[in-house]
């Protein structure tokens, strides 16, 4: 029992540390806050996943599986199971792009 309490306890762990931005605190960030910083963050990885679908529903009418993906490590693929994969390099780069056009500066992702 203590067992599959860990587990279940790792599994949350794992699939609610999915990985975000880092914003350089500029003058922007101070001046519209953490909260507002995250709901752009939101909308940001929002925007960069709905890019991954139209990508996935246009490799899928070329005849490749894209789902067929192998996830890059085992957070990844427990994330995936749990409706919230990873997002790839082009995605967060995606990402970083749209914050700097809100007016944040980007710097890593933890």
């Amino acid at each position: 029992m203590r067992a599959l309490s860990a587990l279940g306890a790792g599994v949350i762990l794992i699939t609610g540390c999915s990985q975000r931005p880092v914003l350089y605190p500029n003058e922007h960030i101070r001046r519209v806050g953490g909260i507002a910083a995250d709901r752009d963050i939101d909308d940001c990885i929002r925007r960069a996943e709905e890019s991954r679908s139209a990508g996935d529903a246009k490799a899928g009418e070329a005849g490749t599986d894209a789902s067929a993906r192998v996830p890059s490590s085992p957070a990844a693929a427990i994330s995936r199971l749990f409706g919230k994969p990873e997002l790839s390099s082009i995605q967060k780069v995606f990402v970083n792009k749209c914050l700097r056009d809100k007016g944040y500066d980007p710097i890593g992702w933890n």
